[in-house]
């Protein structure tokens, strides 16, 4: 292992289709689960207000996936091979609002 590197995983409602999370787009409360290349689940977080950070292993060539099981939803990013920065990577969520969205979360 290498340190770690900051993953901020965005889930939210783009009402003004911007591609970006804005005020009050942000879903609370979404749990978000961190899973490694060997799919074994290391991590959780709950959204708040649209956000959760994840300080996840830098391992080089791995893949990490982000599920949010309750939208039916999985995006990944790899692992950088060294911490060149501090910048954070993004994983975003983007729900189109006229889509179908769930009604509320379990």
């Amino acid at each position: 292992m290498y340190g770690h590197f900051v993953v901020v995983v965005r889930v939210y409602t783009d009402t003004n289709r911007d591609n970006v999370l804005g005020s009050n787009e942000g879903i609370s409360g979404v749990p978000v689960y961190l899973f490694d290349t060997t799919l074994h689940r290391i991590g959780e977080a709950l959204t708040e207000h649209g956000i959760a950070v994840f300080q996840v292993p830098i391992s080089p060539g791995a893949v990490y996936y982000f599920d949010v099981p309750y939208l039916d939803l999985t995006a990944f990013t790899s692992s950088p091979d060294h911490a060149e920065n501090n910048e954070p990577t993004f994983v975003d969520f983007r729900l189109d609002p006229s889509g179908a969205l769930p009604v509320m979360l379990p």
